[in-house]
């Protein structure tokens, strides 16, 4: 359904942050 999808899609974006942060922290000279 249209409504797990976008569960998802949240989901991912807030995994997704917390590696950036993460990856941001261990390194701090990170290319992006």
């Amino acid at each position: 359904t249209t409504e797990w999808d976008g569960v998802e899609v949240k989901l991912f974006l807030i995994m997704a942050e917390k590696l950036n942060s993460t990856f941001l922290v261990r390194k701090p000279n990170g290319g992006y």
